[in-house]
């Protein structure tokens, strides 16, 4: 393997979703401010999310896919929106309430992970766009086959 093409590749690659990136906020006609926030936010639910599942010894190749996996999809939620007012002008007002919606919710999600890192115990977020989301994760976590900790606890709180 060739470090220096590797390297360009991922450069490349990278530079290219960047400008994917941006040229859809800009051709949706979504504010810059709205997408900063709502992703520094979600870096520091993923930091608060990460220390809490150190703090609970749960296992982190479990914690780092479903929490990829879940603000990618949180994430494009406000994007739906935003395409489908591209095409209807009445649901301009869903994107700004979809970003609202999603920060309030990370937000409660941090103070919740901070909560759990205090007590030591686990706390379920009881939000329906978590719920919604934990349902795609057990799916995928189901097909990707994690095996561990993380799949027992679970299956004893579903027996329960």
């Amino acid at each position: 393997m060739n470090l220096e093409r590797d390297s360009n590749l991922f450069l490349f690659l990278g530079s290219g979703f960047v400008a994917w990136f941006y040229s859809s906020i800009t051709y949706l006609g979504i504010k810059d401010v709205q997408v900063y926030a709502l992703l520094f936010i979600f870096l520091v639910s993923m930091v608060a999310g990460f220390l809490k599942t150190l703090a609970l010894k749960e296992e982190i190749g479990v914690f780092v896919c479903t929490e990829l996996l879940s603000k990618t999809l949180m994430l494009s939620i406000p994007f739906v929106f935003a395409l489908e007012a591209k095409i209807l002008e009445a649901f301009k007002f869903f994107v700004d309430y979809s970003f609202a919606f999603l920060t309030l919710g990370e937000i409660l999600a941090i103070m919740i992970n901070i909560q759990s890192i205090k007590t030591r115990t686990p706390i379920k977020e009881l939000d329906i766009y978590n719920l919604a989301i934990k349902k795609v994760q057990g799916f995928v976590l189901r097909h990707l086959r994690f095996e561990g900790k993380h799949n027992e606890k679970e299956r004893e709180k579903e027996n329960e």
